[in-house]
């Protein structure tokens, strides 16, 4: 006989091994379900002793047990001074049910018995569609009672909903249910020109599920309407800054949320775009200044950098968008050349401004078609030991940008003007 055969013996040890585990199971069963009742044979459907033995053990039906057990200790005594590991993933043990094909099969054998006829198959099909959302709905109500006054609370039901296990599906249609009132309401005062009080709306629900995506494109929604309306009148950036300061304090949980690697979904990443690119603006209309220390320069211009840099990340096509975000490039070559400016006013060498000043003539036209870009380029190169011909080249092209432009003084023109020229043709020499 070969060696690969199963013997009379060994199918004797299988079927053996086999009952030791039934009766294993049936034994643990036996013993939780008398632990279900106390002394006087009342029921304690979530008895500590029962849970602890179906969480070691147990039969065919032991989740089904525990999501019972965990259901009624969970809403025996709900969360409302502070939530603790008891009150816990107690849908986990639902959502494993609800997965189980062979639960459910074995619930419509065991109605079909207890019935003594078929149970309608289409029936527990849909008590098998709705259990989650039947299950999510309490946490919803409770999330929205705790809301007012304590949104951590809130934060925790919603946490559980997303924890839960249960279909992504079924989980983001409690969240749109949790936000749809207060997105409406949102966009409407946007819509309205009651910006702040869109941001009021949303606050608190964004407190509670920071990184809830209608949420999120609401807000994002909210600052783009503002923003787009207020950068057409003069001087905007000036009161702009408490309301993309708002912003900004509602965005951070999500970012923290998003971590450094992952990608918002497309529709999030062309309105934060958008956003980003506003946020960058105003650091650069408010915060750039060269007679400022250039340590108190390089710190603005690092963080107009950071914001602008990540505009393009969320969508590189961001100047076609609208008129309002085609000088977004002008405006990023302008924020680099003031990091390189920055960097050499604190004594750092060419290698280190030079890393921006690159960056910056990888869009070369871009830093010749703004008059604060191609100052910057020309006073960064000047204030180099030694350099490139790509940068003496942009260095020529910005003097003949600046004796062209109307508004470069007179004294400039005749004197410094000159200077430059002079001074880079003799580097264009040395160059090899």
């Amino acid at each position: 006989m070969s060696d690969t055969w199963t013997t009379a013996a060994d199918l004797r040890g299988i079927v053996s091994a086999l009952r030791a585990k039934i009766s294993a199971e049936k034994a643990v069963d036996i013993e939780a379900y008398r632990l279900l009742h106390d002394e006087n044979g009342d029921l304690r459907p979530a008895a500590d002793s029962a849970i602890a033995l179906w969480e070691s053990g147990g039969g065919v039906w032991r989740d089904h047990h525990l999501a019972i057990a965990h259901h009624h200790r969970f809403y025996e005594h709900p969360p409302h001074a502070e939530a603790s590991p008891r009150h816990s993933d107690h849908l986990k043990h639902w959502a494993r049910v609800h997965g189980d094909d062979s639960f459910w099969a074995r619930m419509r054998s065991h109605l079909s018995t207890v019935m003594g006829e078929p149970f309608p198959e289409d029936v527990l099909r849909s008590v098998r569609r709705r259990l989650p959302r039947d299950l999510f709905a309490p946490h919803l109500t409770l999330a929205e009672q705790a809301l007012p006054t304590r949104p951590d609370l809130a934060s925790f039901h919603l946490t559980e909903i997303q924890r839960s296990g249960f279909p992504a599906s079924a989980i983001a249609e409690a969240r749109k249910e949790f936000a749809t009132e207060t997105v409406t309401a949102a966009l409407v005062a946007a819509r309205e020109g009651r910006h702040d009080d869109a941001l009021d709306a949303l606050r608190p629900r964004l407190a509670a599920d920071p990184d809830n995506p209608d949420l999120v494109r609401s807000l994002l929604f909210v600052c783009r309407k503002r923003m787009e309306a207020l950068v057409i009148e003069e001087d905007w950036h000036h009161r702009s800054g408490p309301f993309l300061e708002r912003v900004t304090d509602l965005l951070a949980p999500y970012r923290a949320a998003l971590g450094t690697t992952e990608a918002p979904p497309p529709p999030i990443a062309a309105e934060l775009a958008r956003v980003e690119f506003f946020l960058g603006v105003n650091v650069l209309r408010t915060r750039l200044d060269i007679e400022k220390p250039p340590a108190t320069l390089l710190e603005g211009a690092h963080a107009a950098v950071a914001r602008l840099r990540q505009a393009f990340q969320l969508n590189p096509d961001l100047e076609s968008v609208s008129g309002i975000y085609r000088g977004a490039r002008g405006h990023l070559t302008t924020a680099l050349l003031a990091v390189a400016y920055a960097l050499q006013g604190l004594g750092q060498g060419d290698a280190v401004a030079r890393r921006y000043l690159d960056e910056a003539l990888e869009h070369r036209e871009t830093v010749l078609t703004n008059p604060d870009s191609y100052q910057l380029a020309l006073m960064v190169i000047l204030g180099m030991a030694a350099n490139t011909r790509a940068e003496l080249d942009l260095g020529v092209a910005a003097v003949e940008k600046l004796q062209d432009n109307p508004a470069t003084p007179p004294e400039i023109r005749r004197v410094a003007l000159p200077r430059m020229r002079s001074e880079l043709a003799n580097r264009r020499m040395r160059v090899r």
